[in-house]
């Protein structure tokens, strides 16, 4: 009766341990997607192979950057294989999150680090122990020594672009300085260009006056010439009629003693007045003929 007792409770006992993976790991699971962005499997295979729970043939196929080029699917891998090593896979993976990644181990159980290392100290003992630290206290060193090179040589990229950054600004100040200067040459050019034009149409104007007062100047040359010879020759018939009023004067003279031996006194008188009179208005009507000649 013992017999079958016995197997009965080790079934029982070995479906609730099934059960509790079970529980546990969809517990990962439902995080599994942060998980594989934020987790770095080459940082965990070296605790997870001290804990013998993957070997090497396992980490160089978690490890494989030609099957899996992207590391969300390395990780996702890496904790299929965990999950398939039951509840030594489990508690090995919550004991490295523990040591590398104490946020997502409080995020998963709800307690704080404290880094005891006993899946190592069951496998390994206390040497193995001691030799795994020393390899994370190397690495750490090596991390730290590669941080201080890193950042000396940020340092010196950062003066360096500092002192781009000031020799930039010395070639910007200058750059606006000639900006500047060529602003002052554009207005100066504008303001030339129009009074360039301006006194181009004032010249051009000057130009057009000047030949129209030429043409006026020849037209009144010609028209002076034309007058004077207008004028010369109405002096010619003025001396003309001079003579002609002086011989008719002469002839008037000596002929009142024929009239009035002929006709008598009165009407040599009358005759001599009517010659007279129309002598003075011939006369007048030429000089007001070279009056307005000279006017014009």
């Amino acid at each position: 009766m013992t017999g079958p007792v016995e197997m009965a409770n080790q079934t029982s006992s070995l479906s609730e341990v099934e059960e509790e993976e079970s529980v546990l790991w969809e517990k990962i699971e439902s995080v599994r997607h942060q998980l594989t962005r934020s987790l770095n499997p080459a940082k965990l295979t070296p605790y997870l192979r001290q804990c013998r729970v993957i070997d090497e043939q396992d980490e160089e196929e978690v490890l494989s950057a030609y099957r899996f080029p992207c590391k969300s699917n390395r990780t996702g891998l890496l904790m299929d294989i965990l999950r398939s090593r039951g509840k030594r896979g489990y508690e090995a993976f919550l004991e490295s999150l523990e040591f590398y990644y104490p946020e997502h181990f409080t995020q998963l159980t709800g307690k704080q680090p404290v880094q005891r290392c006993s899946m190592i100290l069951d496998e390994e003992g206390p040497e193995g122990l001691t030799q795994f630290l020393m390899m994370e206290v190397k690495k750490a060193r090596a991390q730290r020594k590669g941080h201080l090179a890193k950042e000396h040589q940020l340092q010196a990229k950062n003066q360096a672009l500092q002192e781009e950054i000031t020799q930039l600004k010395q070639q910007l100040q200058e750059l606006q300085r000639v900006q500047e200067r060529c602003q002052r040459f554009q207005e100066e050019w504008d303001s030339n260009s129009m009074e360039l034009l301006r006194l181009k149409d004032e010249n051009y104007m000057l130009a057009m006056r000047y030949a129209q007062m030429c043409e006026e100047k020849n037209a009144a040359v010609l028209r002076s010439r034309d007058l004077q010879l207008g004028v010369d020759q109405l002096k010619c018939k003025v001396s003309s009629l001079e003579e002609e009023c002086s011989m008719l004067k002469k002839q008037a003279s000596e002929a009142p003693q024929r009239e009035v031996e002929e006709h008598g006194p009165a009407n040599t008188i009358l005759e001599m007045q009517a010659e007279n009179q129309r002598l003075i208005a011939s006369l007048q009507e030429l000089q007001n003929l070279v009056q307005r000649q000279q006017y014009f």
